[in-house]
């Protein structure tokens, strides 16, 4: 089982030729920024839109990761908008201040 950083970047690193789905949840982003230098591709599916792991009625991690792999080879991943390098890191603090106006969280206007 891989655990850490360092042993996920190992698994993925001594992969063939792959891609990477991901469901876009809180966590995604340290995942994607970790193994998207060993993906030929790293697809961020939208979990508001996988109505067919979302209706699952046994669902683990498992089975959503079996459905997630076989509908990106059937390309039906329904993609979740990855903001920019520039976006994601913003100015210092851009989190914290999310949903306040920029005028009153960067001092600009």
């Amino acid at each position: 089982m891989c655990v850490g950083p360092d042993r996920i970047a190992a698994f993925f690193g001594e992969l063939g030729p792959h891609e990477v789905v991901v469901e876009a949840t809180v966590s995604y982003e340290w995942f994607l920024r970790l193994v998207e230098t060993f993906a030929s591709r790293c697809v961020l599916a939208h979990p508001g839109k996988l109505r067919v792991i979302a209706q699952t009625t046994r669902q683990s991690d498992k089975l959503d990761a079996r459905v997630l792999a076989e509908l990106l080879a059937l390309g039906m991943i329904p993609e979740a908008h990855r903001p920019t390098p520039r976006i994601r890191v913003g100015w210092p603090g851009s989190q914290r201040y999310r949903g306040v106006p920029s005028t009153v969280a960067g001092g600009f206007g």
